[in-house]
């Protein structure tokens, strides 16, 4: 159960020889980690499960959640950039754990009476300015800045929950966050929040584009499947 980061790898690959003390470094430095857990698998000698992984180049590198493949590392090998890649994969795991268990009711939560399976689904992630650079570093991430208060923001709750499941289908993004700005008055304030909501498309730490369009479902779908699928 949990995360999981394997290399798959062969000892004669130069590439994997190479990687080999970055990966004991990085192993060394989650060891005491509860949230991950590193490791190697030698595909000279357990073939048929490299095989079962559909690997076809060395190394290979894997992050498997509760025994099940949700991304592939195609990255930057220093340490420093698979650590950097591991905390944010982490705090998705943390977040997306808090989303699905925490069935407290909010303004800006609001449960359909149409869908009784509502509260097992996956909810947007809630951000904080603690969390917020390590989700939007990697890939896209589309964010809606809004108050609690705001009619609004109450009118799109309900929308942008769904377009949190319907881009969860892709392991890879888009992902779908939220900033409550009367908690994160500071985070708000730097990207110049004046109206609610406010939705702003992030690509890989930088602000790409703010979305003015329409807010039905298959809109906001479009336009974050759209710009992801560019990059």
């Amino acid at each position: 159960m949990g995360l999981h980061f394997i290399k798959f790898y062969a000892p004669w690959c130069s590439h994997c020889r190479k990687l080999a003390p970055t990966w004991k470094e990085l192993a060394e430095f989650h060891k005491d980690n509860m949230d991950i857990t590193i490791a190697k698998i030698d595909c000279t000698t357990e073939g048929k499960t490299c095989a079962e992984h559909k690997i076809q180049g060395f190394p290979s590198l894997k992050l498997f959640k509760d025994g099940r493949e949700v991304d592939i590392y195609e990255g930057p090998r220093s340490l420093d950039d698979l650590k950097n890649y591991l905390t944010l994969k982490i705090s998705e795991h943390s977040l997306l754990s808090s989303a699905t268990t925490d069935n407290s009711e909010s303004a800006e939560e609001v449960p359909s009476d149409d869908d009784p399976d509502m509260e097992t689904q996956i909810k947007p992630f809630q951000l904080t300015d603690s969390t917020f650079d390590a989700m939007i570093s990697v890939g896209t991430t589309f964010v809606k800045f809004y108050a609690p208060w705001c009619r609004h923001c109450q009118e799109l709750a309900p929308i942008w929950d769904q377009l949190a499941n319907k881009c969860a289908d892709s392991s890879s993004g888009p992902r779908i966050a939220k900033v409550d700005c009367t908690e994160e008055e500071e985070l708000c304030q730097s990207f110049g929040i004046s109206a609610y909501p406010t939705l702003i498309l992030f690509s890989r730490g930088v602000q790409k584009q703010e979305y003015k369009g329409p807010r039905d479902l298959n809109s906001l779908y479009n336009f974050a499947v759209q710009h992801h699928d560019e990059l």
